[in-house]
Order: C-alpha cells, then sequence, then structure tokens
C-alpha cells in the first residue's frame, strides 16, 4: 500500500521535520506552504535524500480559492493516508501584544 501523507505549513521548522520524518517512513508528500520563496529550497530536500515522490502545492490558507482547491486535491487523492494541519497563524501582531481571544 502506498502511504501518503498531506502536510501544510511545509516551509515552516515545524513542517519541514514532518516532511522529513515522513519521507524518512517511505511516504509520498505533498506539501503545501503560502511563502514560496522559502518553499521553494527545502520543498523537494526529502524526496532527494529518501528517494520519495513529493508534490509542491503553493496555497496561503488565508485565501477562500485556495483553500477549496486543496480541498479538491484532498478529495481526489485516493491514497491518501495522513494530514498534517500545520498551517500558521497570525494576528498581525506581536504575539505578546495580542488579546486572548485573537
Amino acid at each position: 500500500m502506498n502511504k501518503t501523507a498531506f502536510i501544510t505549513g511545509a516551509s515552516s521548522v515545524i513542517g519541514e521535520a514532518y516532511a522529513q520524518s515522513l519521507a524518512r517512513d517511505r511516504f509520498e508528500l505533498h506539501l503545501v506552504a503560502s511563502r514560496d520563496k522559502l518553499f521553494k529550497k527545502i520543498a523537494f530536500e526529502p524526496g532527494k535524500s529518501f528517494g520519495v515522490k513529493i508534490k509542491a502545492l503553493h496555497a496561503d490558507l488565508i485565501h477562500r480559492e485556495d483553500v477549496e482547491r486543496l480541498e479538491d486535491f484532498i478529495k481526489e487523492k485516493k491514497t491518501l493516508s495522513l494530514i498534517v494541519n500545520n498551517a500558521g497563524f497570525s494576528t498581525g501582531q506581536r504575539f505578546i501584544e495580542s488579546d486572548i481571544e485573537s
């Protein structure tokens, strides 16, 4: 059975660590990130290191059309085994200055 993982926030330290770990476990990876420049640098490293298939998907989950596009992608993917929802969150302020409701 093919193992396939879908990881949001894949250009961050945590998302990158998930990608490396799952690649080591022979998962095909579908990596999603909004920071295109950084993402292009790291997106294919796990595939090179562990010989697994990688698909990079550029999307910013604050945009409804990007969310809908990814929803459609997930629905069509028959071998999806795991979703790691690691997308970032921001209030537009320094964390220490944010109120708890945000």
